[in-house]
């Protein structure tokens, strides 16, 4: 929603690493992830899984690369709404990262651009957001008056090209055993 478009989320989270072999690893992550902005307020959890490649994997300092897919579930508030709003967003990620090996410690930090699914209420096309049939046959734009022109809205639900995208900065700390 404009209220909270382009704002920043953050949080914390966890990530568990299997080393596949040498090079490759795998990686099961969640977040929890959280903003407020004028009253409004979004959470999510993005559950990813992703592949990791190391560049110099018995360096003390390994650069690498991760790739993978994800489900982002959100919570949406706004208090100028009846209810509160869940969904679930795919995404895909590629990204790279920098991991300093300290014996058993290991600091990690890496940049990951994200491509996810548009929120299935808020596809916008011609300036007019998504909107939905009332019972009386009008076309009603949530928290406008009908539109007048149903025809040029489109259904992000069936629409494979509405996507949006973030970029997600981390830095964690960890334990090899």
């Amino acid at each position: 929603y404009e209220t909270l478009e382009g704002s920043d989320l953050f949080g914390f989270g966890g990530a568990l690493r299997f080393d596949v072999d040498t090079n490759w690893m795998v990686e099961f992550g969640v977040d929890v992830l959280g903003s407020e902005q004028d009253g409004v307020r979004q959470f999510s959890a993005p559950l990813t899984l992703s592949a990791i490649a190391h560049i110099f994997p018995d360096s003390t300092i390994d650069p690498y690369g991760i790739a993978g897919v994800g489900l982002i579930l959100s919570e949406f508030d706004d208090p100028n709404y009846d209810s509160i709003e869940q969904y679930s967003q795919l995404e895909g990620h590629l990204g790279v990262g920098i991991e300093l090996n300290m014996g058993g410690l290991v600091i990690n930090s890496d940049l990951r651009f994200l491509a996810m699914q548009t929120r299935p209420d808020r596809d916008v096309y011609g300036g007019i957001e998504q909107a939905q049939e009332v019972d009386d046959g009008t076309v009603s734009v949530r928290g406008s008056e009908p539109a007048s022109s149903p025809q040029l809205l489109t259904d992000p639900v069936n629409d494979p090209d509405s996507m949006t995208s973030a970029i997600q900065f981390m830095v964690g700390a960890g334990w090899r055993f």
